[in-house]
């Protein structure tokens, strides 16, 4: 039987076994304890979204099953996002680069700017912000 390894947070598990594949796969488990099929349904797409957001920056060749924990009951979008990015980087499971989606997503418009320091903002229109860690956004 193949044994994989677990990491753990308040709001998710995270179990993760190689596989053989050349792409990563993703299970998603919400038990009876979550509540009513709303709340487990609703803990689910939270799931789902945050690890496609992620799912660029994995390695591939990983079976990754993600369980919910009773604290999900209560968690926004952000919390589960953060969540799976944390589990994330203690599984070693993020490539390289050590960018989030997001970062990665700025650096890509940047690039497209010829601007490192600028970004997109929801209409497309650019605004410039510098990606170092304290620094305040400008307008």
């Amino acid at each position: 039987m193949k044994e994989g390894k677990t990491w753990v947070h308040p709001l998710l598990v995270l179990y993760a076994l190689p596989n053989d594949l050349g792409y990563t796969r993703f299970g998603f488990s919400v038990s009876k304890k979550i509540g009513k099929a709303t709340s487990r349904n609703k803990a689910k797409r939270l799931m789902r979204e945050a690890a496609r957001l992620h799912l660029k920056a994995i390695i591939e060749g990983w079976d990754l099953i993600l369980i919910a924990r009773p604290p999900m009951r209560e968690a926004d979008f952000h919390q589960v996002n953060r969540a799976i990015e944390q589990l994330l980087r203690s599984a070693r499971l993020l490539k390289d680069n050590g960018q989030t989606p997001r970062e990665a997503c700025w650096q890509v418009e940047c690039n497209k700017l010829r601007n490192p320091n600028a970004i997109l903002d929801t209409q497309g229109v650019s605004k410039c912000m510098t990606m170092r860690l304290g620094a305040s956004m400008t307008s």
